[in-house]
């Protein structure tokens, strides 16, 4: 809606297109108070109005934005289930900042690994770089998918079990 006050160099409540000295003279000084708090609480109104359509255009800006980002978001997620589906989607076991657990069957302990990186090898597996948790490397310097389940671990659950079932055929 179009406004119908405005304000004054000084910060008054004016009607758009009234002079208001035209008010101050034809009024008397009580109907000329009245008409000015009348005007000023227009004023509040109109004021009120226009910052509610600004947060309104800024609020609908951003939930059309957002909802743009949710259509691309979800885009993303059909590419991805569609190359799952088509088995063109490989998954690492385990990521960077991970720890695995190996078991070394000579010595019969279990060794803690902090997985740093990970290499997609042309044999379409993933190839692990790890170093022990205090930080020096391993043996190999890593593990492939293939020795996962085996060797190498990804709870240590799963390791001591792994050895006591080990130590159960050896004995």
């Amino acid at each position: 809606m179009k406004r119908l006050t405005g304000y004054d160099e000084f910060g008054n409540t004016d009607i758009i297109g009234v002079d208001s000295m035209d008010l101050q003279c034809n009024l008397e000084f009580d109907e000329f108070n009245k008409v000015t708090n009348a005007l000023n609480k227009l004023a509040e109104y109109e004021d009120l109005e226009e910052q509610c359509c600004k947060e309104n255009s800024w609020g609908l800006k951003m939930l059309t934005e957002k909802w743009k980002e949710f259509i691309e978001d979800i885009q993303e997620l059909y590419e991805y289930r569609k190359a799952e589906e088509q088995g063109k989607l490989l998954k690492p076991k385990c990521l960077p900042g991970d720890y695995v657990w190996e078991i070394n069957k000579e010595r019969n302990i279990i060794s803690e690994y902090e997985v740093l990186s990970i290499r997609y090898g042309i044999s379409r597996t993933f190839r692990y770089m790890w170093s022990l948790r205090d930080g020096t490397y391993g043996d190999l310097d890593g593990f492939w998918d293939k020795d996962i389940g085996k060797t190498v671990f990804l709870t240590q659950q799963e390791a001591e079990q792994a050895l006591k079932d080990l130590e159960g055929e050896n004995a």
